[in-house]
């Protein structure tokens, strides 16, 4: 089920229109056209409003079979690429490029296997650790 679909699906179980949520929480009326095209993703911030107004997770709208494209805070998605000698890039709108370590290529593939709970599990653990 795509992300429009279970914004859509959520609406109607609030009795709403999806343009109706959009315009409620500050979107353009648009909006849910470029969710349903994904033409213009959602970007992370839109995502978690979505989530904190239905009470849900953010991890509800992802798919394992299909991602979400989300953005991140500029218009700009970040982009992570493989290069020749296992070489890992981290781009973020064009404008900040760096070389992932061996580490952090290693837990992106690590994350990349993972169900979507054990995702969240995953992250929730690395943040206890930025504390210790």
């Amino acid at each position: 089920m795509s992300f429009y679909d279970k914004v859509n699906g959520l609406c109607r179980q609030k009795g709403i229109s999806i343009t109706a949520l959009a315009i409620e929480l500050g979107f353009s009326k648009g909006a849910p056209t470029g969710w349903k095209t994904m033409v213009k993703p959602p970007r992370a911030a839109n995502v978690k409003k979505i989530a904190d107004y239905f009470g849900v997770g953010v991890d509800y709208f992802s798919e394992e079979s299909q991602p979400i494209n989300i953005t991140s805070g500029s218009n700009s998605p970040v982009t992570i690429t493989s290069g020749h000698h296992n070489t890992v890039t981290l781009t973020n709108g064009g404008v900040h490029t760096r070389e992932l370590s061996e580490i952090e290529a290693e837990l992106l593939r690590v994350c990349e296997k993972l169900e979507t709970r054990k995702k969240a599990l995953l992250l929730a653990r690395a943040y206890e650790l930025l504390d210790e």
